[in-house]
């Protein structure tokens, strides 16, 4: 007896354990379309969520994660939360950036970006030409500050 298993648009007949022997070609199956159906929707440059500390105060420092290679991606949507405190004082801030890369922006803003966000924090967010997401924070009153940003973001790539 075997099991009817969809992955993306591709039915398979997935054996079950009390099936003879001879299932091998429906785990491969099995597994190649879900192998494609997970690659159709996260792409080479997409980035995952993960939480990054932002431990500088120092301008323009990169966020590792959020660089768009402009030999590859054409756009990025990236959704982000920010939330900084200190003894004396919270921030937090939560929104969408939106970048588009054109060649014939002149330099210093081959990238548009537009951020949409609500809250406060404290916090300045920008592109370089190379496609690497850098902030500069703004410093909070208090002591033992804790400065943390959580985003995820799907990249368009070039055609």
């Amino acid at each position: 007896m075997s099991k009817t298993i969809t992955v993306g648009s591709q039915v398979i007949d997935f054996p079950s354990s009390a099936q003879s022997p001879q299932w091998s070609e429906g785990v491969i199956q099995f597994a190649e379309a879900t192998a494609d159906a997970i690659n159709s929707v996260v792409g080479p440059f997409d980035v995952p969520p993960q939480v990054y500390n932002l431990g500088s105060f120092v301008p323009n420092t990169n966020i590792p994660a959020l660089n768009f290679p402009t030999t590859s991606v054409r756009a990025a949507f990236i959704r982000y939360t920010v939330f900084r405190t200190t003894t004396t004082t919270t921030a937090y801030e939560s929104g969408e950036i939106m970048i588009v890369y054109s060649p014939a922006n002149p330099v210093n803003n081959k990238w548009e970006f537009s951020r949409s966000a609500i809250g406060d924090a404290k916090i300045d967010l920008s592109i370089t030409d190379t496609g690497q997401i850098q902030y500069t924070l703004t410093s909070l009153p208090g002591i033992n500050p804790v400065n943390t940003i959580t985003f995820a973001a799907q990249s368009l790539l070039n055609s």
